[in-house]
């Protein structure tokens, strides 16, 4: 038998470029948004801790719910984290995905449903997805604008518009919330006191 063509396999990075296409950004939350269909989820996010600190890096139908229960996760479930153990609950899921120079990246599944947590393949996807966020093709910055300044008004909401409580979330000084207000012309709201 004659072969009529020679087959090259592929390098690893050259597969990766194919798969994600033209933006890797897009192919990583294509990925989220299979872990939140795949686990019947309210919300499905990737985040970096820093000194117990969380940034969003990507995420599907994120709120300030799921901002405030990744807050009560981290904080409840931060040993079985570093131990390298997922921290789970009736309905949420947080699953430590990488750790590096003093940071780690965590996933965070808000509103699961029970039957379906397949943690292998949730933390699998994962991995792909923060992959793709890594990958050299991508290109700006890891949160698009619009996801920045709806994080931001997010916060400014969960936090009752105080500048303060907000900055020392994100672990920034009041300045830079102000900085960010002008920046994404976010006008400043005044909350009535109880």
């Amino acid at each position: 038998m004659e072969l009529l063509f020679e087959v090259n396999p592929m390098e690893p990075d050259a597969l990766v470029d194919l798969l994600l296409g033209e933006s890797p950004r897009e192919a990583a939350l294509r990925t989220l948004e299979w872990i939140r269909a795949h686990s019947q989820a309210r919300s499905v996010s990737l985040w970096r801790v820093v000194a117990g600190s969380p940034s969003l890096e990507l995420g599907a139908a994120v709120d300030q719910e799921t901002i405030a229960g990744l807050e009560k996760a981290l904080a409840k479930g931060q040993e079985r984290l570093e131990a390298g153990q997922p921290y789970k609950t009736e309905r949420e899921l947080l699953v430590s995905i990488e750790a590096e120079h003093g940071a780690h990246h965590v996933l965070y599944v808000d509103g699961v449903a029970g039957e379906r947590r397949d943690l292998e393949a949730v933390h699998t996807y994962a991995r792909v997805a923060l992959r793709a966020l890594r990958h050299p093709g991508t290109s700006g910055p890891r949160l698009s604008e619009d996801a920045k300044r709806n994080e931001l008004v997010s916060l400014l909401t969960f936090h009752e518009w105080n500048i303060a409580r907000v900055a020392r979330a994100r672990n920034v000084t009041r300045k830079t919330i102000y900085e960010w207000l002008k920046k994404f012309n976010i006008s400043r709201e005044r909350v009535q006191k109880a």
